[in-house]
This record gives structure tokens, C-alpha cells and sequence, in this order.
């Protein structure tokens, strides 16, 4: 925070935004986001419902929060050269079968943008882009697009510069779809089977792609 003219207002203000995504991400390894009410989350948290939704206007705008924390963890990966090229692009989708809420934060933003194709982006503050990754905010790091990211981790593997795009575009299909697929197929054992595989079909799908 010493990088930082804030208030203690705003630094309040900050953490308890994160808070709540925290708190409402870690209920979705459990339950779906539309079992969630937002009342008994406020009061685990300590705050009202009014105060939530000077934060959020709507849960689904928390999943689209914490993604953004995500892109900027994986274009501060992509920065400092820790995520390369195939390997990076697999560890993108792996970090979403390893989640224990990955399949319901996959599901729900889908479910979101269907709904709400024209939606305004979030806004975030630079202190909250701080908060998510200190490092990442000191060296500078911008917060990448999925496309974006999937650009730059292409352009490590020397293809053809007319194949970059449609590659983008299949490589983004199929983040949401293996998801979907493994969300309905669901019937696992238990949730490191369904880790397991998930990651499995992630994997063959890349290979398929690349």
C-alpha cells in the first residue's frame, strides 16, 4: 500500500469488495451461483444487502470480477515469461479444472453473457488491480483479454500469421465448451475424478487444436 496515496476509505473500500468476491467464490465450490442468496452472504461477511450492491449490481457481476483477478494473475504470468507458448495455453485450462468452483464459474458466465451480451465491464480501480497482484501492478503489467492472452501465447509457436486468429477463436470455443461438456457430463465419482478428467479433455483438446 506504500505505492499508494489512499485513504483508509479506500482501502476499506477495496478489500471489502475483494472480500466478497472471495466469499461468494468460495460458496460456488459447493453450490451453483443462483442457490447462493445474496442476504446470508452479506451477513457471513458482516455487511448489508444496500452495501453489497454499491459493489455488485448482481452476482453474476462477481464471477466477472474474479476473472478479471484471473486474467491479470496469467498476463502477469505471460509478463515475466513463467507461461509459454503450449504449455501456458494448457496451464490456462488447467487453472480452471483445478478450481473447485471452476465448473460453476464457467456455467455461470456463460450464462451471463448469453443473457447479457452488451454488458458494461466492470470497473476496477488501480488500487484493486494492486490488491490482486502487487507484483504484477509494479512492473507495469496490463490487464489482458482472453483473446489477448491466447494471442500472445500463440505468437510463441511461430505460426503462420493467418492462422493466429482462427486459432484464437477455436482455442476460446473451447475453454467454454470443454467446460460445458464435462459440467453436463458430471456424473464422476467424486470431485478430484472429475479434476482429473476435465484436465484429461482440456488436454486433448489442445493437442487436437495445435
Amino acid at each position: 500500500m506504500e505505492n499508494f496515496q489512499i485513504g483508509k476509505r479506500e482501502h476499506n473500500k477495496a478489500t471489502t469488495k475483494i472480500q466478497i468476491m472471495e466469499t461468494f467464490i468460495k460458496a460456488m465450490e459447493d453450490y451453483p451461483l443462483e442457490s447462493l442468496k445474496v442476504e446470508d452472504l452479506c451477513q457471513k461477511i458482516g455487511i448489508s444487502k444496500v452495501t453489497f450492491f454499491n459493489y455488485f449490481t448482481s452476482k453474476e457481476q462477481i464471477i466477472e470480477y474474479f476473472i478479471a483477478q484471473w486474467r491479470y494473475d496469467i498476463s502477469y504470468g505471460i509478463s515475466n515469461g513463467t507461461l509459454k507458448g503450449i504449455d501456458g495455453i494448457k496451464h490456462i485450462y488447467h487453472s480452471v479444472a483445478d478450481h473447485k468452483a471452476g465448473s460453476n464459474i464457467m456455467i455461470t458466465i456463460m450464462q451471463y453473457y448469453l443473457k447479457h451480451p452488451n454488458s458494461e465491464p466492470i470497473i476496477i480501480t488501480p488500487y484493486e488491480y494492486y490488491l490482486f497482484n502487487s507484483k504484477a501492478y509494479e512492473t507495469g503489467v496490463e490487464c489482458l483479454n482472453l483473446p489477448d492472452i491466447m494471442n500472445c501465447l500463440l505468437n510463441d509457436l511461430s505460426l503462420p500469421q493467418d492462422k493466429i486468429m482462427p486459432t484464437v477463436l477455436n482455442l476460446i470455443s473451447g475453454f467454454f465448451g470443454v467446460s460445458f461438456v464435462m459440467h453436463i457430463a458430471g456424473d464422476f465419482a467424486d470431485k478430484d475424478t472429475a479434476r482429473i478428467q476435465s484436465k484429461k479433455a482440456f488436454d486433448r483438446f489442445v493437442d487436437a487444436i495445435l
